[in-house]
């Protein structure tokens, strides 16, 4: 009897210990500029997954297609040490952020940097037991840059001068 008790105290531990926490967030398309998209979230009291240390994975959907650019972070304001998140990993799709610990603010920040496929945060740290921190991403996907539509224009005009040529003769 005893053995079997601490079997299945040891087998919760570790399956409690090592378990990260999923979350969706969905990602908002601006009305006006159709080529950018927004996604934030906030997570008030980070549960644990040892001692004070946890890990929070964002996954944003819907997943963009081809190449874009993202921006964004999480931060965490506080007035007491219980409220204070130490960050130690901050990633998205493999790519880390920039941690910053300051007086009454922690965080981690992404400036404009290039992505495909669905995006995935993950969320690493030490959290007081009042600690909460949020973030968001700005996503712009790929649009033409005017160059691009200024060839487009040159070679039809080319096209159409061939083609007039052709008939003239």
């Amino acid at each position: 009897m005893k053995s079997t008790l601490l079997a299945l105290l040891l087998a919760g531990a570790a399956t409690g210990s090592a378990m990260a926490h999923d979350y969706t967030v969905p990602l908002l398309q601006s009305p006006y500029h159709p080529n950018e998209w927004t996604g934030s979230f906030n997570l008030s009291l980070p549960e644990p997954i040892d001692g004070n240390f946890f890990r929070d994975t964002y996954t944003f959907s819907p997943t963009l297609n081809g190449n874009f650019m993202a921006n964004g972070g999480v931060v965490n304001f506080y007035g007491s040490e219980s409220q204070h998140i130490r960050f130690t990993d901050v990633t998205l799709n493999g790519k880390k952020l920039d941690i910053a610990d300051g007086l009454f603010v922690s965080g981690a920040h992404l400036f404009d940097t290039g992505f495909s496929g669905p995006l995935v945060l993950t969320v690493s740290g030490f959290a007081g037991p009042s600690a909460s921190y949020s973030g968001g991403l700005n996503i712009t996907t790929a649009v033409p840059e005017p160059e691009t539509y200024g060839m487009l224009l040159g070679g039809l005009a080319l096209v159409g001068m061939v083609a007039r040529r052709r008939r003239a003769v």
